[in-house]
């Protein structure tokens, strides 16, 4: 029968979990044939001692109206009492600048379980985000350290744009800008759409879904096939949806949009850049339309300046065409 052997130094204090996997070895057959084999998991607990100093521990973090308390949860495994346990915590804010906080200094008996805190303004924290944490215990010269993520808020996507006025009768490319306002990169981000007239549904679609890193804004381009609907004001009911740490999250917006015939998009200069809004793509139009206007003024106004400068000084002008 096979044997395996451990070290005893090689086996950690307390309880240890090992399995031995026992496998059939399968023969060699053809693709017309359908086999199986035997496999059986053996679960095998080791128990070891525990030396004079030892101890477990685990993070937690409680979040408070304005500020985050830190939390090292400690147990004395060992066989003799700690005279001092500390805890010293470090984690990096928005700007990646590290924090030091420490916990008061405690004794700790045999079995003997303590929470050992400290606590960090809110406002190191901005943003909403991940953000990671870890935490040195030390005790009798030895140390333990963990690690565990902080979470300051939740995952949220907003829509910062969408386009002000589309063509009637026609197929247009809409443009809407993402905001990932997490510190960290969310994944698979799409919009549900629902178009309404006048509280009716005309219409629905869902966008393309994209990557947004933490804190950038995407923007998302694509085609509304208005070929059958007429001047008037839209509805735009948007669903974001997103993936929220372990679930699918949802945001709702709503957007109103004039789709205006071929004539007013002309007039309101529609091919603008759809940064401007509503009201700019207006005023910019308007002004392309008095600008021509505008320049002919000046020019006239300058040669009239000039013309009536030079006859006041006639004078000076006729004495210097005299001959010496």
């Amino acid at each position: 029968m096979p044997k395996i052997k451990f070290k005893k130094d090689q086996i950690p204090p307390g309880s240890s979990t090992a399995y031995i996997i026992v496998e059939e070895l399968g023969e060699n057959t053809n693709d017309n044939t359908v086999s199986s084999k035997l496999i059986l998991k053996h679960k095998i607990t080791f128990v070891n001692s525990y030396p004079d100093f030892y101890i477990e521990g685990s993070l937690n973090f409680q979040e408070k109206e304005n500020e985050i308390e830190l939390v090292a949860e400690v147990k004395n495994l060992g066989k003799k009492d700690l005279k001092e346990v500390q805890t010293k915590f470090y984690v990096n804010d928005k700007e990646q600048e590290e924090h030091e906080l420490e916990t008061e200094a405690a004794s700790l008996k045999t079995k003997e379980t303590k929470l050992l805190t400290t606590r960090i303004d809110k406002d190191n924290f901005n943003a909403a985000g991940q953000y990671e944490v870890s935490a040195v215990t030390k005790y009798d010269d030895q140390t333990l350290e963990l690690y565990k993520t902080l979470l300051i808020g939740k995952p949220e996507v907003d829509i910062t744009y969408f386009d002000k006025y589309l063509i009637a009768y026609k197929v247009n490319q809409y443009t809407l800008d993402l905001l990932n306002k997490w510190n960290k990169q969310i994944k698979n981000i799409y919009v549900d759409v629902q178009v309404l007239k006048e509280g009716k549904e005309v219409d629905s679609f869902r966008t393309r879904s994209v990557d947004i890193e933490g804190e950038m804004i995407q923007r998302v381009s694509d085609y509304l096939d208005a070929k059958d609907k007429g001047p008037g004001e839209y509805t735009f009911e948007m669903t974001v949806n997103f993936w929220n740490l372990v679930r699918t999250d949802q945001k709702k917006f709503s957007f109103t949009t004039d789709l205006v015939t071929e004539e007013d998009a002309q007039s309101l200069s529609l091919i603008s850049p759809p940064a401007l809004t509503g009201a700019a793509v207006a005023n910019s139009g308007n002004f392309s339309l008095i600008l021509p206007w505008l320049l002919v003024g000046i020019l006239l106004g300058m040669a009239g300046f000039y013309v009536g400068w030079r006859y006041l000084n006639r004078e000076k002008y006729e004495e210097g065409d005299k001959p010496f």
